[in-house]
């Protein structure tokens, strides 16, 4: 059995977390021109979470300041697209992917999209 563990895919938005916004869930990449609509600062950041290629991983927006904000594509963020790629070079071995997340104390089956439970759980 091979473990592959990444402690943190998240580093600038880690750092952010722990020096400026305890809940901050996007990485740090800034977005030059586009501007919170009401407050006038600087919009930063993706929701990693929601990057990835697929299903619409629970709720998510197209506006850069959303705290949910999912990107401009799929895998349009370094860090996912490196998670992308690691699971695609391993992909014949791989029997389960978990990632833990800390915004939250939840416990989420399937794609999180629905209360349905998956037909194997």
């Amino acid at each position: 059995i091979d473990w592959y563990i990444a402690p943190i895919l998240n580093p600038d938005g880690f750092v952010f977390t722990r020096t400026e916004d305890r809940l901050w869930r996007k990485n740090r990449r800034p977005f030059p021109g586009v501007s919170n609509p009401e407050s006038h600062d600087p919009c930063y950041g993706v929701d990693l979470n929601r990057n990835f290629p697929g299903a619409g991983f629970g709720e998510y927006d197209y506006h850069h300041c959303a705290n949910n904000f999912m990107g401009d594509y799929a895998e349009s963020e370094p860090e996912t697209k490196a998670v992308v790629n690691t699971i695609n070079k391993f992909k014949e071995n791989i029997k389960i992917y978990i990632s833990f997340h800390s915004y939250g104390g939840y416990w989420l089956t399937s794609w999180a999209h629905t209360t349905d439970l998956p037909q194997n759980y």
